[in-house]
């Protein structure tokens, strides 16, 4: 005993008047573990939660290692609390029949039931159990020969009859009574496994993955159903991602995922809300008998079918709000997410659903797409992955195929499928033959198909000008629609994803679906009337680009204005008008582009003169070039030779700017000839003195000639803001050559003419301050690059405000 005491502890051993006695508690002795486990399943049983019953029975009976107290000596009190504890575990295996039988799980337990009635024969409820179960399953041959043979062994053995409740339920088996079948509050608990495969090659979607993990069932804290809305165009992967994450959340939702395709956008009809409550009751295990055929009906027993468990319903494909709000889960534990290539605003707004938009893939996205689809077979350069991604417009489905049809094709390399999508339709070759669902064409025009004809209207003039963004004005300019009308079109577009909207008032539309306007609105629409409508959006950049120029540069001599009206809306200030120039120029570039591919002649050159002044302010030279060639073609194609002048002006500007001087003067001495022979006495002025600039930064010593001679043309047919500019060049030609005191009368006739303020008057500052600088005059040059300054960055001109800046610098350097 002492030894023992030392083991389990001194104050755990009492002594009694029968004896010593050990306390223990409940965690360290089985049977009053056992017992403790049995209790607590009875309770759960009784309030109806057989499932949780179920499985602390089966961890009781997991604690008998063989009979009670089978390895102690006999004893009186051991042999009474071993026969006790043996009941007790026959009862709790009774208990656990009865549990699985309500469960309905009749076929799992007739081979314990047969084990137990053969250790057991004599107990009626254990025969009676095994009979049920038998019958349930089917065998009710096999539940009246059981009865037979229980019968004949009393009969043999003990002299006795069956029972009264045996008889009774050989007499119900006899019968195929109702009441032997399983209730339905008892049915087992269908668990449906309803999603799809997922898609192979899953590549990024991080945010929106992390959004839709944030929307897991957590215990206690959520009141309603999450909703998740995954929204995009066509194409963009709304089910792919759906999926993705479905199967990696399926372990969240334990009792079971359903999967609909609502076919809100596809061919023939849409399901309709009660044929998918049907087919989600059917999975839940309703009987097909019991199903309502009243949508608010089957709408209900859906939700009191999903109440108290976690289930995920994937409502794929959807087209309205109403379609989709009968079929969302009405309890905590359950998440519902919805794809659509619509907005839905509505299941945001009164459902509370949490909108989850995808739009084309980013280019690492689409990289690691590529790569995952091709696999290590497929050595593949970088930039050829992000030449295809590109010319896919980054949208997903675009890529599947184009990869599908690169692995089908193993003689042919990516790059030869680049070339392919480059040089023919990409729409067409971008789809599967036999498979719809793989064809963006069809994918797109499923949802063109769903807009007004308004709305089409707009989406196929979109096609048109490919510019890389848009309007509610240019929207409003190609449809010749009010500027109301157009902005509830681009909405509805929008709703749609047919376009996406990036600022206030901006719009976009990728690639692929601007090709599919384009062809459709070639298909639908006469030519004369895509020709009006391109047309109206030239002549409405034009208008704008027009004014800014008034304000932001007067002194550059432009091409004369065609008779097309006046602007709708001007601009307040320089600020403002800059400010439309930055947002649109790329958008002018491509119209200039467009309209001279498509022979529409003048304007591709009057819009790229209108650039001119724009370019030489921000200096974006490779759209300069763009711009000059394109216009040249057009003039080219019609032999205009005002036109051709202006833009071998513009392109010697340009070649001036990026320090290519022998091109310059190249192409300005074109544009002085052809101004010539073509009488404009404006471009002929312009050539002449960026012809003497031009000079001046060579290092010519006679810059000053065609200066003198471009003041000399402009005297007599120029306007002020030009001569002011001449005058400026002049003093910059005398100030190099160290004329400081010619160069100080120009910059001073210069300031004298124009000043108002504006561009000419700002750079006349700035060299009049040079030259005051020069000659020592230090205090006069502070006062006048402060003023320069000043109107420069009220105007925006960073090039010569960064030159100014430069100049004062070096005044202060030697003023000390």
């Amino acid at each position: 005993m002492h030894r023992l005491r030392r083991v389990v502890g001194e104050q755990r051993i009492a002594v009694e008047p029968s004896g010593y006695s050990l306390t223990t508690s409940v965690d360290e002795l089985d049977s009053l573990l056992f017992e403790e486990l049995v209790t607590e399943a009875r309770i759960q049983r009784n309030e109806g939660k057989n499932e949780k019953a179920a499985d602390l029975l089966v961890e009781a009976l997991g604690l008998w290692r063989g009979e009670a107290f089978e390895e102690v000596a006999e004893h009186p009190i051991i042999i009474d609390e071993a026969r006790r504890l043996d009941q007790e575990r026959l009862r709790v295996l009774t208990e656990q029949v009865e549990i699985e039988l309500e469960r309905g799980r009749h076929n799992e337990v007739i081979p314990q039931l047969t084990r137990l009635t053969d250790q057991h024969p004599y107990r009626e409820d254990l025969q009676s159990n095994l009979m049920l179960a038998l019958y349930r399953a089917g065998r009710q041959a096999e539940a009246l020969e059981a009865f037979q043979q229980t019968r004949k062994r009393l009969d043999e053995e003990l002299g006795l009859e069956p029972g009264p409740a045996l008889r009774r339920l050989h007499s119900s088996i006899l019968r195929s009574a109702p009441d032997l079948e399983l209730e339905q509050n008892h049915q087992p608990a269908i668990v449906p496994k309803e999603l799809p495969p997922a898609v192979t090659g899953f590549t990024g979607r991080t945010a929106q993955l992390a959004a839709l993990y944030t929307l897991l069932p957590t215990e206690g804290l959520a009141t309603s159903a999450a909703v998740a809305l995954v929204t995009g165009s066509g194409g963009v992967g709304k089910t792919a991602i759906a999926l993705h994450w479905a199967h990696r959340a399926a372990g969240s939702f334990p009792d079971g995922q359903l999967f609909v395709d609502l076919r809100g956008y596809a061919a023939g009809a849409q399901l309709r809300p009660i044929d998918a409550l049907s087919a989600f009751l059917r999975s839940l295990g309703v009987p097909p008998q019991q199903i309502p055929v009243d949508t608010a009906e089957a709408a209900a027993l859906y939700r009191s079918r999903l109440s108290g468990r976690r289930v995920l319903v994937i409502l794929d494909n959807a087209r309205s709000a109403e379609d989709v709000r009968t079929l969302l889960p009405g309890t905590p534990g359950c998440v519902a997410v919805v794809t659509s290539r619509d907005r839905l605003t509505g299941l945001v707004a009164r459902d509370g659903a949490t909108r989850i938009p995808l739009d084309v893939l980013s280019p690492d996205e689409a990289h690691g797409l590529v790569a995952n689809l091709l696999g290590p077979v497929q050595a593949v350069e970088p930039k050829a992955i992000a030449d295809l991604a590109a010319v896919c417009a980054y949208l997903p489905l675009a890529l599947r195929v184009a990869i599908a049809h690169i692995l089908d094709r193993p003689y042919g390399t990516v790059e030869q499928h680049i070339a392919e999508l480059h040089g023919g339709s990409r729409l067409g070759l971008l789809e599967v033959e036999g498979d719809d669902s793989a064809a963006l064409r069809s994918t797109f025009a499923l949802s063109y198909g769903a807009v007004s004809t308004d709305a089409q209207l707009l989406f196929r003039r979109l096609g048109l000008v490919p510019c890389p963004d848009f309007t509610i004005e240019a929207a409003a300019a190609l449809t010749d629609l009010p500027h109301e009308r157009a902005a509830k079109l681009l909405e509805r577009l929008a709703d749609a994803h047919l376009v996406r909207p990036l600022t206030k008032g901006r719009y976009a539309i990728h690639d692929l679906l601007r090709e599919y306007a384009l062809e459709t609105c070639q298909q639908h629409d006469p030519f004369a009337e895509r020709d009006a409508a391109a047309n109206r959006l030239y002549r409405r950049y034009f208008l704008q680009i027009d004014t800014a120029a008034e304000l932001l540069y007067p002194a550059i001599t432009s091409l004369p204005s065609p008779p097309v009206g006046k602007a709708r809306d001007g601009f307040v200030d320089t600020d403002s008008a800059l400010s439309w120039l930055d947002a649109e120029h790329l958008n002018v570039v491509a119209a200039i582009r467009h309209a001279s591919s498509t022979g529409a002649g003048p304007m591709a050159w009057l819009l790229a003169d209108r650039l001119r002044g724009y370019f030489d302010l921000r200096r974006h030279s490779a759209l300069w070039f763009t711009s000059a060639r394109a216009g040249l073609a057009a003039a080219r194609a019609v032999d205009d030779e005002r036109a051709q002048a202006a833009m071998f002006l513009m392109l010697g500007q340009a070649y001036g700017v990026i320090g290519k001087y022998e091109n310059a003067a190249k192409n300005l001495d074109r544009a002085i000839r052809l101004s010539e022979r073509s009488g404009w006495s404006g471009g002929l002025a312009s050539a002449l003195g960026s012809l003497g600039v031009t000079r001046g930064l060579q290092g010519s010593p006679d810059a000053a000639e065609p200066l003198l001679r471009s003041l000399h043309v402009l005297r007599e047919f120029g306007s002020k803001s030009a001569e002011v500019k001449a005058l400026n060049n002049l003093a910059n030609a005398f100030r190099q050559r160290g004329e400081l005191r010619r160069a100080s009368e120009f910059c001073d006739e210069a300031v004298r003419q124009q000043t108002h303020g504006g561009e000419p008057n700002c750079v006349a500052l700035s060299s009049l301050g040079s030259v005051q600088h020069l000659r020592g005059r230090f205090h006069l040059a502070f006062q006048t690059f402060s003023a320069a300054l000043t109107g420069l960055r009220k105007i925006g001109n960073r090039p010569i405000e960064a030159y100014t800046l430069a100049s004062a610098s070096g005044l202060f350097i030697d003023s000390g």
